[in-house]
């Protein structure tokens, strides 16, 4: 533990060598903290979206199999309707949530889908509905398959997994859930994008994506260290990881994702 200690305070504060934050300065109230930035190289541009209206706090992670995630923001009340507008041109058919809605007394992301099967959820030219709540074959995890319309054009379907006992900043006590989660994810997405988001989106979710990051540059590279996973993935979602629990948690992840393949 001393050593992972070590690295992760040498390395905390690494920033990719060239980066800038034009569109995020210039949205300030589509941002849920102001220290939190989205840097541009990376960022999801809302598609058929002008200029001035084409930004969320979200970045793509792409994986080394070119496997793509949306690592995102927990959407505020103004922007959930750019949520869904995302989530809709983008194709992405799997949401991973790591937060709860409120977490103690403080709003950690809005209300973004509906409670029951007899509501739906109105937010801008899209309407959400759940259509069906599965049984989850992990501990803790709550899924969801939501039915997602733009106006009068075609419907598709979107899983929702929830994991609500992640407190932030720190992590779970059993990484069994979160490591099953990821690759069920993945078999889920098939080939489209997986969007992750926790409150901020730089620490949850991005351990979270790391988990599949780091165990498919380990098969390239055994190698290769966490440290190097980190920066990759700060270059894509600035300030990813972001304590020491946090970075242990990602060494734990990868030691269960491997030991579950071999079981």
């Amino acid at each position: 533990m001393s050593i992972l200690r070590r690295e992760f305070v040498k390395n905390k504060r690494y920033k990719p060598p060239t980066y800038t934050f034009e569109a995020c300065k210039g949205n300030e109230a589509k941002n849920r903290y102001d220290d939190v930035i989205c840097i541009d190289g990376s960022r999801v541009v809302l598609k058929g979206r002008p200029p001035d209206n084409n930004y969320i706090h979200a970045n793509w992670v792409v994986m080394p199999d070119k496997c793509k995630y949306i690592c995102t923001q927990g959407p505020l009340q103004e922007t959930v309707t750019d949520f869904w507008h995302m989530i809709y041109t983008e194709n992405s058919t799997v949401i991973v949530m790591l937060c709860a809605f409120e977490e103690g007394k403080n709003e950690k992301c809005a209300i973004y889908l509906p409670q029951t099967k007899r509501e739906c959820g109105k937010f801008g030219p899209y309407r959400v509905y759940l259509r069906q709540e599965k049984e989850s074959p992990f501990a803790g995890v709550k899924y969801n398959v939501l039915l997602v319309r733009k106006e009068k054009k075609s419907s598709f379907e979107v899983h929702h997994l929830s994991f609500t006992d992640w407190p932030d900043h720190t992590a779970p006590f059993d990484p069994a859930p979160i490591v099953g989660m990821m690759k069920y994810a993945r078999f889920l997405a098939k080939e489209n994008p997986i969007t992750v988001h926790c409150s901020a989106g730089i620490g949850r979710s991005a351990t979270f994506i790391g988990i599949d990051y780091a165990m498919q540059r380990i098969k390239q590279d055994c190698k290769v260290s966490m440290v190097d996973v980190m920066k990759d993935l700060r270059k894509q979602r600035y300030q990813s990881i972001q304590g020491i629990i946090q970075y242990i948690f990602l060494h734990i992840c990868v030691l269960e994702g491997f030991a579950s393949v071999s079981e």
